[in-house]
């Protein structure tokens, strides 16, 4: 038994010497005794394989990891300064290119952190020797880098921006750095680097668009302010505004049927309309038409209450004129009188001319009217500048103590094609407590 293994090894190493000796690549032929055998080369070291008897060591600025057939170049950051060697990086204030033998220092006025690949300042990468020649938005002698970077970040459009070394002269580019072609070689140079914008939080959110009756709509907002998008970053991506449904318990108050009306002669009365939210007229304006001089008049078209609590109140109004709003009165009106021209025959009629409004010195606070005289009780009238010029004013209507108009219903005439057209004849405003 000990005979047949004997001659078994014997064969083996017979068979290895007389077959061509060959290795992968990133192995070395290895020789123990009588047996030929392929080893790997080790760390920082290469062969082509085949009959290499040795591995070679790796060039300054390269690496290799075991087995490696070629050896690669340090990456960014590092640094590899002796053949052989391990790629180490960066100290803090330095950079360096892929295959660098040695780190390079920040220029004057940056800043980097451990193993960078670029020197900073802000929201700017500084490097040496690549700025893009030409695309400039303009130039000017700066103090220093840092100058240099808050006029490109005030600047519109600025992408990168260039320094000359020498005496600090900037300039700002549309483009960014690190094109085909490059500068002078004595420039420092520096890309802008893209921010992408983020949301703040949502602020808080607003009142009821109710403040009776039931179902409404509350808002609340956010900014893209988190940070800001600045050199050519994205934007946020959604909506700013968000939306939500909100309840108003407390029942909006009950119209009383008192109105205070003034029919005049032509039309048909349109649709009554309110002050929405249990809000009442706190303004009005009127649409008038100029006179037309020999042409056919139609003076007063249209009145429009605008109301405590947001929006207006509008009833049918004719096709001519233009509008001209009323002062303010916070207490709202409790009069108005209407300016109307007779029946003219077979003259040219403008039926309603203007309408005023009155309103005694009140407060109010809440959403409840409180009404209080003040010291002594005077009358304001509240007009508009475009009044028409033809009519007499009729007598005051009054609401009754403690109410305010709040809703409004106006008689207008339609075209009369050939005819003679009058417009708005007749208004009749609701009174509400």
């Amino acid at each position: 038994m000990k005979l047949s293994a004997t001659l078994a090894l014997v064969i083996l190493v017979a068979t290895a010497v007389a077959k061509p000796w060959k290795c992968f690549p990133g192995q070395y032929q290895y020789r123990d005794r009588n047996l030929k055998i392929c080893t790997s080369c080790p760390l920082n070291t290469y062969s082509s394989g085949r009959k290499a008897t040795s591995c070679k060591s790796c060039r300054p600025g390269t690496y290799s990891n075991r087995g490696a057939r070629r050896c690669t170049s340090c990456p960014a950051g590092t640094y590899n300064s002796r053949s052989g060697g391990s790629c180490r990086r960066c100290p803090a204030n330095s950079y360096s290119r892929p295959g660098a033998k040695s780190c390079t220092k920040c220029p004057k006025g940056t800043r980097s952190s451990s193993g960078a690949q670029t020197c900073s300042i802000g929201l700017a990468r500084v490097e040496n020797n690549v700025d893009y020649w030409g695309a400039d938005i303009r130039n000017f002698r700066s103090k220093g880098v840092q100058d240099c970077y808050n006029n490109c970040r005030k600047q519109k459009g600025c992408a990168s921006f260039a320094m000359r070394k020498t005496d600090s002269y900037c300039w700002l580019k549309k483009k960014r750095n690190g094109a085909k072609r490059t500068g002078n070689r004595d420039r420092l140079s520096a890309n802008m680097v893209p921010v992408d914008g983020g949301w703040s939080n949502y602020g808080t959110w607003t009142g009821c668009s109710v403040k009776c009756g039931g179902k409404g709509t509350k808002q609340r907002r956010r900014s893209c302010n988190k940070p800001a998008p600045a050199n050519g970053g994205k934007g946020c991506e959604g909506n700013d505004k968000q939306t939500a449904v909100c309840y108003a318990t407390k029942a909006c108050p009950v119209y009383p049927k008192q109105q205070l009306t003034y029919s005049g002669y032509w039309g048909n009365w349109g649709q009554r309309s309110y002050c929405p939210n249990g809000g009442f007229a706190t303004s009005f304006k009127q649409k008038v038409e100029p006179n037309q001089g020999g042409g056919d008049d139609s003076a007063l078209n249209g009145i429009c209450l605008i109301c405590s609590q947001g929006g207006t109140a509008c009833s049918t109004v004719g096709p001519w004129g233009s509008w001209r709003t009323s002062r303010t009165s916070l207490s709202g009106f409790n009069e108005f009188r209407m300016k109307y021209e007779r029946k003219q025959g077979r003259g040219d009629d403008s039926g309603a001319n203007a309408v005023r409004l009155y309103a005694k010195s009140y407060r109010y606070s809440g959403s409840h009217i409180m009404l209080r005289k003040r010291n002594r009780d005077r009358d304001y009238g509240y007009n508009t500048s475009n009044e028409g010029k033809w009519g007499t004013w009729s007598s005051r209507m009054k609401c009754i103590s403690g109410r305010v108009i709040c809703g409004i219903s106006t008689r207008v005439e339609k075209k009369q094609g050939g005819g003679d057209d009058t417009a708005l004849n007749g208004v009749s405003f609701k009174c509400c407590s």
